[in-house]
């Protein structure tokens, strides 16, 4: 072991790593900054909510979802706030961004789009089921699953639905897009794969148990675990 950092709680953030620095957030509210080579931390932010989420880095901005129902931006330089976004619900999603915004779902039902720059609202739209799910953006959609059982794409620039699809269980996965497809797992037990730009159905794969996990395409592969503790890699 070359070093370890203790946090003051529990870490359910993934971490993300840019030039030598590691960021993440922690059920003690802090978000972190970490040198990646020695392990000393070179700041922490007080968020004011447990940090679920994982970070996302933007330019200069760390951008991170709190239990508390705020999305912070922060300099990933000083640690001190740029801005922050109120959904006034949880946020378990991880951010997405692209082309100037972020894009995050919450507990309240809502997908919401914010200027990366200055955390202003450029438009939201609601489902009928919490989302846990992190966003993908690819070709100008939107895509994220519900807790309603829907998968979504809604146009990125104007918000329009573009597609839905409904499944048979609440999503926690979250979407990966490969070669024009949609790759995304629901607690009824079953991998999807849609067709990015319709939501048609190519084809889906049943397990024994539901999935959480969201998936991960490699070397021509689709990969992806269960909650029975299956790792499955379908070609």
């Amino acid at each position: 072991m070359k070093w370890k950092f203790r946090a003051e709680d529990y870490v359910y953030s993934s971490p993300v790593i840019e030039n030598g620095v590691i960021y993440f957030g922690s059920k003690d509210k802090n978000i972190y900054a970490v040198n990646a080579e020695t392990g000393a931390e070179k700041w922490r932010f007080n968020a004011k909510g447990k940090v679920f989420s994982s970070p996302v880095v933007s330019d200069d901005l760390i951008i991170v979802g709190t239990l508390d129902g705020y999305l912070r931006a922060i300099n990933k330089r000083s640690g001190q706030e740029q801005w922050s976004y109120s959904v006034r619900a949880p946020i378990n999603s991880s951010p997405s961004v692209h082309d100037g915004h972020v894009f995050v779902g919450a507990s309240d039902k809502y997908i919401h789009a914010v200027n990366v720059k200055t955390g202003q609202l450029k438009w939201k739209k609601k489902t009928a089921g919490p989302i846990f799910s992190s966003p993908a953006v690819y070709k100008g959609a939107v895509y994220f699953g519900s807790g309603d059982t829907y998968i979504y794409a809604y146009d990125e620039a104007h918000s329009g639905r573009i597609w839905e699809y409904q499944t048979r269980g609440p999503l926690y996965s979250s979407p990966v897009i490969a070669s024009d497809t949609v790759y995304i797992g629901s607690t009824d037990g079953y991998l999807y794969a849609m067709t990015a730009d319709r939501g048609k159905l190519r084809w889906r794969y049943k397990t024994n148990s539901k999935i959480y996990s969201s998936p991960a395409v490699a070397d021509g592969k689709v990969i992806f675990n269960s909650v029975n503790g299956e790792v499955f890699a379908i070609k």
